[in-house]
């Protein structure tokens, strides 16, 4: 239900994970799901939908278990636990948006020219720490070298589906993100590439965030950022 106004939530996504099983559902036109062979065991659910926060806990299930009531606050969140709607459109050869649990990969060299080797991580290993499940997306998720899924010859893009901030007083955009950008091996091709987050009404379009690394800021931004 929704968390105002006690309204039925439907078409919400919901995950139950063991260490062991996964049970995945829909909530029908009432807000509802069931399942009756469900094993025992200690679980962690999460339920999302565009429109709401994604709302995870942890819950024993076994056969004295009542029926479980999760209100669902309205808002616009995606920890991308499920696919809520977002679309990509790509032009590059490799790289392109996907959504999953990071996969990490890792230059080992001496970077700071001291005569001892850095280990920098070039593809995050980890999501965010504080959201529900360990998913994100991502471009060139595929491990191995650092330049295997790295985005060539294009661009990709990442786009939300769409939301009304009109509801709110005061909306505004908050996330956490990830950008790369630099030549390694001896190469004196210099680092050229932008990561641009955009807000876009249809008509208008305008630039709220840039990442980009050069000389002097190689490495800073290999972390998440938010």
């Amino acid at each position: 239900k929704r968390s105002d106004n006690n309204a039925l939530v439907n078409s919400a996504m919901v995950s139950m994970q063991s260490s062991t099983d996964l049970y995945t559902f829909t909530t029908d036109a009432f807000g509802q799901f069931s399942k009756c062979n469900v094993v025992t065991g200690n679980f962690e659910i999460t339920i999302g939908k565009w429109g709401y926060e994604t709302k995870c806990f942890s819950q024993a299930i076994d056969t004295s278990t009542p029926s479980l009531s999760v209100l669902l606050t309205p808002g616009y969140y995606d920890d991308f636990t499920f696919d809520l709607g977002w679309t990509v459109s790509t032009t590059a050869s490799n790289g392109a948006w996907e959504r999953g649990e990071p996969v990490g990969t890792y230059f080992i060299g001496d970077v700071n020219n001291d005569f001892t080797d850095d280990t920098i991580m070039v593809n995050p290993e980890y999501d965010i720490a504080g959201d529900c499940s360990d998913k994100a997306n991502l471009t060139g998720n595929g491990g191995r070298d650092v330049f295997d899924f790295d985005i060539d010859n294009g661009k990709t893009v990442l786009i939300s589906p769409v939301f009304d901030p009109t509801i709110y007083s005061q909306p505004f955009v908050s996330y956490n993100r990830w950008f790369f950008n630099n030549f390694f091996y001896g190469g004196n091709t210099p680092p050229n590439d932008t990561f641009f987050v955009r807000l876009t009404n249809g008509p208008y379009t305008v630039v709220i965030d840039t990442a980009v690394n050069d000389a002097t800021s190689a490495f800073n931004n290999s972390a998440w950022v938010y």
